[in-house]
């Protein structure tokens, strides 16, 4: 997060979507599992994010949330960075 808020201008907004960890109940034991062992492989394929921990994360490194939305199981997000342009 630090290297994309460093990276983007001021006032560029950010998009995206994940899937709430707390949503996840009804996934199957053996796809629980599979992500699990995918994490053991390379911790950066799948990331549990907690829709009510995730705004603090993305204030913390400069971007204000505009928009947050959950639609069948994913939190789409519009964000907005608020850092100062480094000269």
């Amino acid at each position: 997060m630090h290297t994309l808020s460093n990276g983007l201008s001021p006032k560029t907004n950010f998009v995206g979507c994940f899937a709430d960890r707390k949503a996840q109940k009804g996934v199957s034991v053996a796809s629980r599992f599979y992500k699990r062992f995918l994490n053991f492989l390379d911790a950066k394929i799948d990331v549990e994010i907690d829709s009510k921990d995730f705004p603090r994360l993305l204030e913390s490194h400069g971007f204000k949330v505009l928009d947050m939305t959950e639609i069948n199981g994913l939190t789409y997000f519009r964000t907005q960075n608020h850092r100062r342009a480094v000269v």
